[in-house]
């Protein structure tokens, strides 16, 4: 059965990582994709000139529109931390037989060594 989620939710949903994560060219193409589901001729233009000006190419004007992503006031729960111990049951991996394990170990330095057991092949 499908899961049917409203484009708000969704959009809540993403609101924190984009504000994060993305340039400002790509917050504001998500931002009108969001707002309008189709793109016209006129938002790409206005979209390649962002990228242009975060790529370096041509200045930021100090009147940039400000986007609703940069004053969300939804807040993103930190995740929790979680540590990968091993990965197995493994299958088509490169010069790995079918059900090899791989053990992770982290040092004290927070390094990642791995531990492969003896190749069976």
């Amino acid at each position: 059965m499908p899961i049917e989620i409203s484009m708000s939710v969704l959009t809540n949903q993403i609101k924190p990582w984009a504000a994060k994560e993305l340039r400002y060219w790509e917050q504001a193409a998500l931002e009108k994709v969001a707002s309008r589901g189709v793109l016209q001729n006129k938002d790409f233009q206005e979209l390649l000139q962002y990228f242009i000006e975060d790529a370096g190419l041509a200045p930021i004007p100090a009147n940039r529109p400000r986007l609703s992503f940069a004053g969300n006031n939804i807040t993103e729960a930190e995740p929790e931390p979680c540590r990968l111990e091993r990965i197995f049951n493994l299958k088509n991996v490169n010069a790995l037989p079918d059900g090899q394990e791989i053990r992770l170990v982290l040092s004290l330095y927070c390094s990642m060594v791995i531990t492969l057991p003896a190749n069976r092949a």
